[in-house]
């Protein structure tokens, strides 16, 4: 029994062995990863080989180009007119005429407030303005009457016949009838003006599109309670879309008022939309050191949409030879910004002072020559130092491996 406890131990120990074994020929047939390179450090107590990746890199070489003098901008593009149509009325919607998306002309009713009452007021104030005013010539006709008798009664007492008592109290008649013709005025002014009054929430029942647009938002449907000031519609006016950009201080001193500008939206890839400069603020921000520049863009067809994101290139009409390198090239580490070159396979990140920017090139005012060799694709993932590897060429040999070889970096 013993024996063959024994066997199974020593059968168990053989195989894990030769799979240990295996797995190690197998490593070492593979060799190192493209790209990469073989550390002689040992790593853990297997003795194994550490790996260093070396990046893939693309190079250029700062060349001498000509640069338009552009601003490219970003931002949201932005309604002419927005205007958020209000409920004047508290009351209850009837009927609401107009949905998301359809076009309105001015004036046009767009909804409605219940105004039975309102009809049931002006019938009562109307009313009462047609009994003001027949008390007005019930009231006129009594005044002309009475002036009358005291025409006859001054005749009379001019000729002894009455006492100046008489004459005196109807003379007081005639004034209290002037009163009363005033005060009768006066209230059917105030008749009317009820009447006018209740005519003006009648009208107020119906909510009127202020201007041409489009149906932005819906807020409200029929059946609804408002109250005063409640939305109803969003109105849009999309025949024109402006565009408000915070711009750094070192651009916005070369924009002024009436600079072209071409428009470009993800919706309509490779078509572009004139604009135009129409206002450029005097006053920066503090905070930010930006200031405000507004920009109107066309909009034939309303093909483009409120909200949606553009970018804008400002043509300011000059041009200029300078060293430029790629976009990709350029970088910043912290407030620093700078390009990588290369010392061999080694990268060498240079602080340089980039100038204007393009779409696929920058310009570097200072820090760089025309010629000199830069890290493109890839710099950005690098720090100085690094050791890289150009794409197109073969993997760098393995430092410390079988041969006994060195890597060219270990050369330098």
């Amino acid at each position: 029994m013993k024996k063959l406890l024994f066997l199974i131990i020593a059968l168990g120990f053989a195989g894990l062995v030769g799979f240990r074994a295996y797995n190690a020929y197998k490593a070492k047939a593979a060799g190192p990863a493209p790209g990469s390179v073989r550390e002689s450090k040992s790593s853990g107590r297997g003795g194994g080989v550490a790996l260093i990746r070396v990046p893939l890199v693309d190079t250029a070489i700062a060349s001498e180009g000509t640069l338009e003098d552009k601003v490219s901008l970003v931002g949201s593009l932005r309604p002419i007119a927005e205007v958020q149509v209000m409920s004047k009325i508290a009351g209850r919607v009837e009927k609401v005429l107009v949905d998301v998306g359809d076009v309105v002309q001015a004036g046009q009713l767009m909804a409605q407030v219940e105004d039975r009452e309102i009809q049931q007021q002006i019938q009562e104030a109307e009313a009462s303005l047609s009994v003001a005013r027949a008390s007005i010539r019930g009231r006129e006709a009594e005044l002309a009457n009475v002036i009358r008798q005291v025409k006859r009664f001054r005749e009379l007492h001019e000729q002894n016949l009455i006492a100046r008592q008489d004459l005196d109290d109807l003379i007081t008649r005639q004034q209290s009838a002037e009163a009363q013709l005033e005060l009768g005025k006066a209230q059917a002014n105030q008749a009317e003006a009820n009447v006018n009054q209740f005519k003006i929430n009648l009208e107020n029942t119906r909510s009127n599109a202020p201007m041409d647009g489009f149906v932005g938002k819906r807020n409200i449907h029929p059946g609804a309670l408002v109250a005063i000031n409640t939305p109803i519609v969003n109105l849009v006016d999309l025949r024109t879309l402006r565009m408000v950009i915070n711009v750094v201080e070192r651009d916005i001193v070369r924009v002024n008022k009436g600079v072209t500008a071409e428009v470009s939206v993800d919706a309509f890839p490779g078509r572009t939309f004139a604009g135009k400069v129409l206002r450029v603020s005097p006053v920066m921000d503090p905070a930010t050191r930006t200031g405000e520049v507004e920009i109107h863009v066309a909009n034939p067809g309303n093909l483009l949409r409120a909200e949606m994101f553009a970018r804008v290139t400002l043509d300011l009409g000059s041009s200029r030879r300078s060293i430029v390198v790629p976009r990709e090239a350029l970088v910043y580490k912290g407030d620093q910004s700078g390009v990588f070159t290369l010392e061999g396979s080694v990268a060498r990140f240079r602080p340089v002072e980039p100038g204007l920017t393009q779409q696929t090139s920058v310009e570097i005012v200072q820090g760089l020559k025309v010629g000199e060799k830069v890290i493109a694709m890839g710099a950005s993932l690098l720090k100085d130092g690094d050791q890289v590897r150009l794409r197109g060429e073969g993997p760098p040999p393995g430092r410390g491996g079988r041969g006994g070889g060195s890597s060219p970096a270990s050369k330098m």
